[in-house]
């Protein structure tokens, strides 16, 4: 077999592993969540800030 051919048919294999690990392995190792995400309470957006300020 071509070597080329090979190392494309061991990445394509690599891809599809990291991304069924990605879409099921998400919930549990927090895949894919930046660092700005955090939950946040609408009251405090529209209202300015936690204390009300604008």
């Amino acid at each position: 077999m071509n070597p080329i051919a090979k190392a494309m048919m061991i990445g394509g294999v690599v891809l599809i592993i990291l991304g069924l690990l990605w879409q099921f392995g998400g919930r549990f190792l927090h895949l894919g969540r930046l660092p700005g995400n955090f939950p946040f309470q609408l009251q405090y957006l529209l209202a300015g800030g936690p204390n009300g300020e604008t």
